[in-house]
């Protein structure tokens, strides 16, 4: 597995959730721990870092008190179990990914993508489907992109964060933001990724997809394109942002299509470690021995 530099390890990334009221605390080491107050103590989230150390909860229980709990998603496999942590069963992050490595040839990319999704690429090209593409994409682009993100979460049921969420997250990372649409051969907008870029991988981190005939390929193109395209800037993996883990099933259940689409794009899936959580709050510690109840 390559490992690469996570966005959330990233101080953009504690930029944007600043926006969002959270507050972040760098270790020694670099790792960035995410906290927020609320009543029954402070939150913790650290997201995706290389590597965790017992000396790293150290240094952010010392800083940080009245804790509730410290959920880490970690990267790499790591043992926190003589600090306190068990295995947490409610990731908050896509558990499962794929990731496609940039550094191979073009020829070898196109090879590794599955016979349908070239002949889908090819198809959508044939019927006149356009692909455009916005480094830093205008405030314009942005607000078509997200009335089709709503129209995508209101139809498949997931909750779809304010516009100035995606122009917060455009103005922080700038240059290493982009919007990529498709259109019909009528200028009808059926589909978009918005990708956020950091130290070399880019994120697929919001997909709309328009309720268009099933026939179109757009999203094949979409995709197709994108991919040539982040390598010819210079990355050197993309991250597909989430695909379906038998490990937790009631999380990805929903996940079947879009991962088989994913899928056909060639690329490694990549099953990250089991989260981990420590809960400081006694009343929490008693409600996380409860059936069914997990943080």
């Amino acid at each position: 597995m390559k490992v690469i530099r996570d966005i959330r390890q990233s101080d953009n990334w504690s930029n944007y959730l600043a926006s969002l009221g959270w507050k972040a605390f760098k270790t020694s080491s670099g790792v960035i721990a995410e906290y927020r107050n609320t009543p029954f103590g402070k939150i913790v989230k650290i997201q995706r870092p290389v590597n965790i150390t017992p000396k790293d909860i150290e240094e952010i229980e010392n800083k940080l008190d009245k804790l509730l709990f410290i959920k880490i998603e970690p990267y790499q496999k790591v043992n926190l179990a003589t600090c306190g942590f068990t295995n947490s069963e409610s990731p908050l992050l896509p558990p499962s990914t794929i990731y496609v490595d940039l550094e191979l040839g073009k020829e070898e990319l196109k090879k590794s993508m599955s016979r349908s999704a070239r002949y889908s690429i090819n198809k959508a090209a044939r019927d006149g489907d356009i692909v455009d593409i916005y480094q830093n994409p205008s405030n314009d682009a942005l607000k078509k992109f997200h009335t089709l993100l709503r129209e995508t979460g209101r139809r498949n049921h997931f909750y779809v964060q304010p516009f100035d969420d995606l122009t917060t997250k455009r103005d922080l990372f700038n240059q290493e933001s982009f919007l990529i649409t498709v259109k019909d051969k009528k200028n009808n907008l059926i589909g978009g990724n918005f990708y956020l870029g950091h130290a070399g991988t880019i994120w697929a981190l919001h997909i709309a997809t328009g309720s268009f005939r099933k026939a179109s390929k757009g999203g094949y193109l979409l995709v197709g394109t994108a991919i040539p395209y982040f390598k010819h800037l210079g990355y050197t993996t993309m991250d597909m942002e989430g695909v379906q883990d038998k490990r937790f099933l009631v999380f990805t259940k929903h996940w079947g299509g879009f991962t088989e689409f994913k899928s056909r794009f060639g690329g490694e899936v990549i099953e990250m470690p089991h989260p981990l959580i420590k809960i400081y709050n006694p009343l929490f510690k008693v409600l996380t021995s409860l059936p069914k109840v997990s943080f």
